[in-house]
């Protein structure tokens, strides 16, 4: 049989006759590194967010202990 030029591997399974584009199966590698990214986003956000409201704190203490004194 000669070689498909120009379209993607097919793969094929026991007992279903012909194969099927390895291109509609999900990339799970991708999919999990994206997954990951994602999480690691969202956790730097929230430690960015807790970075600034703990400035915040401290500025704000520092202005009442002005006030006070």
């Amino acid at each position: 049989m000669p070689p498909r030029r120009g379209l993607p591997p097919i793969a094929r399974s026991i007992g279903r006759g012909r194969g099927r584009s390895r291109h509609r199966q999900p990339n799970l590698v991708r999919g999990n590194r994206l997954r990951l990214l994602l999480r690691q986003h969202l956790l730097l956000n929230r430690l960015r967010l807790l970075h600034i409201l703990h400035l915040f704190h401290h500025l704000l203490v520092f202005l009442y202990s002005c006030h006070v004194s």
